[in-house]
């Protein structure tokens, strides 16, 4: 499954493989549902966001369920999750976002289940979308790369810890 849109939610790698590319100028607005990258279990999910592209959605989720792999290389363009990032949302999920260019606009970047979740930062900037005691938190592995990292937090109070 390649991307699909279910009851509110879209999800890339649905229970299979799936790779999505967005580039140029690409918008996907998927409102306030979740963005799935690699959903059920054992799925994997791929997305690629580069140039001007957007993909404005409520929250996303890295590798969701157990045995998922769920991965996103973002080297442009804007990701909008006004109800965070989620990355290996449950236990046994692996979840990786690599920020090397663009901007992540977000509530907030956590692991839900705490392990084998990846951040890369080499570019780019993270923008707060709101106040938050926990905008960076959980047991997420961030790394900062020779590019660096801009944290925006836009007149918001936030706690990275």
């Amino acid at each position: 499954s390649l991307l699909t849109e279910l009851n509110g939610y879209c999800s890339i790698g649905l229970a299979g493989v799936g790779v999505a590319t967005f580039q140029d100028d690409a918008v996907f607005n998927g409102g306030t549902g979740d963005f799935n990258v690699s959903d059920l279990a054992n799925s994997q999910g791929t997305l690629n966001l580069q140039d001007h592209a957007l993909v404005s959605v409520g929250s996303v989720s890295v590798g969701k369920s157990a045995g998922c792999i769920g991965t996103v290389n973002q080297s442009g363009g804007t990701v909008v999750a006004n109800g965070g990032v989620d990355i290996a949302s449950i236990a046994g999920a692996t979840g990786t976002y690599n920020l090397d260019g663009g901007t992540l606009v977000t509530l907030n970047v956590v692991s839900s289940s705490a392990a084998n979740s990846t951040m890369n930062f080499n570019g780019g900037v993270l923008i707060a979308g709101a106040n938050s005691g926990a905008f960076m938190t959980n047991g997420v592995q961030v790394n900062v790369r020779n590019a660096g990292l801009i944290i925006d937090t836009t007149n918001f109070n936030v706690t990275i810890s």
